[in-house]
């Protein structure tokens, strides 16, 4: 990624905020703002979703509903064309079919990321019930 350094300005509280967010990711100053500023732009561009922070990092949600990998995660365990989709996916994640359409337009935008997420949520739920069977195999002392 090429970057560009820029210069604003902002309120003493604002920057005090930043700094203190900063400290508590563990991440620089302009890590953090490059990062906010980002999310903003594509909240601008795909109203509806949010990015909601958790143990894995910030990810992109719908407002009021599950995250966009859940949404791009169950289409593709349905294995129906998006028309088809749309409703079922509604009546699942109980939003409606505007929010499901929201965050499928976001995926479209971000496949590569979206992708990634669901590919570590199968890697973490793996590892997990690989851990599942073997305690349920070693018998209890």
């Amino acid at each position: 990624m090429t970057t560009e350094q820029v210069s604003i300005r902002m309120p003493k509280e604002t920057l005090r905020r930043l700094d203190a967010e900063s400290k508590r990711e563990r991440v620089s100053r302009s890590e953090l703002a490059r990062a906010f500023i980002e999310e903003a732009l594509r909240m601008e561009a795909h109203r509806g979703i949010v990015f909601k922070p958790g143990p894995a990092g910030r990810r992109p949600a719908l407002a009021a509903g599950p995250d966009v990998w859940e949404i791009v995660r169950a289409w593709h365990d349905l294995g129906v064309p998006e028309a088809e989709a749309i409703p079922r996916l509604a009546a699942i994640a109980a939003v409606s079919e505007h929010e499901i359409q929201t965050a499928l337009t976001y995926y479209v935008a971000y496949p590569e990321e979206i992708d990634a997420w669901i590919a570590q949520v199968n890697v973490d739920t793996e590892r997990a019930f690989a851990e599942w069977e073997r305690r349920q195999a070693t018998p209890e002392a």
